[in-house]
């Protein structure tokens, strides 16, 4: 359970940096492999790899945009038989949304993708005096859960927001 909460101070670094020109803004969209190549995921071309959370499996974004994702994968074997993917989402969801002031769960969908169940939450909060709109994923496949996060500043979400989409979309076992 190490991997379910990251670092108020990872977040105020992130939105603190800048990055590269915006020329790197017209990149083509790559395809990444993570844990152990089982999984990939597309991600904007001007987004590149960055170290958000030591327990992170993958980790991207682009910090003048101030866009940010990370995935946790965790091993179903590792929770009760019975174990469902809605006490993962209220047990992970929950201590996110406990590290905030002032949270605000903005929407709750339930959602299928690539043939799995997701299990989708918006929360924006402060952490550190600082607002932050979090679009979170629970996912469950047949050997693993998936945390999927995306972040942003408030003003800058929806800006992102296509990109995280279109990013969450891709995500999938890479049949390897």
């Amino acid at each position: 359970m190490k991997k379910i909460l990251f670092s108020s101070l990872v977040i105020l670094l992130i939105s603190l940096s800048g990055c590269d020109a915006s020329s790197v803004l017209n990149q083509e969209d790559k395809t990444v492999k993570f844990y152990n190549d089982q999984y990939q995921v597309t991600v904007p071309g001007h987004w590149s790899n960055m170290n958000l959370h030591d327990d992170a499996d993958f980790q991207h974004g682009h910090g003048r945009k101030e866009a940010y994702m990370i995935v946790f994968t965790e091993p179903k074997v590792d929770f009760g038989d019975d174990y469902t993917l809605q006490e993962y989402k209220d047990l992970t969801f929950g201590m996110i949304q406990e590290s905030l002031e002032n949270s605000k769960i903005i929407k709750n969908t339930n959602l299928r993708l690539n043939g799995n169940d997701v299990l989708q939450a918006q929360i924006v909060g402060l952490i550190d005096n600082i607002k932050i709109h979090y679009l979170f994923n629970a996912i469950e496949d047949e050997k693993n859960f998936h945390q999927v996060i995306f972040w942003s500043l408030p003003s800058k979400y929806e800006s992102n927001q296509k990109d995280f989409i279109k990013t969450l979309r891709s995500f999938k076992n890479s049949g390897t």
